[in-house]
């Protein structure tokens, strides 16, 4: 079982825009606390 407090490997490599779209790895954004990461598809 992978530990809840741990980006799961698969994750880890994966990139993300920040707000001001700065790219970001996804791992960062669970290194100082716990994230809630929402993916929103944009149709049109």
């Amino acid at each position: 079982m992978h530990h809840p407090d741990k980006v799961h490997p698969a994750f880890a490599s994966a990139t993300v825009l920040s707000l001001d779209g700065t790219p970001t790895a996804l791992e960062v954004l669970w290194r100082d606390a716990p994230a809630l990461i929402v993916f929103v598809r944009h149709y049109g």
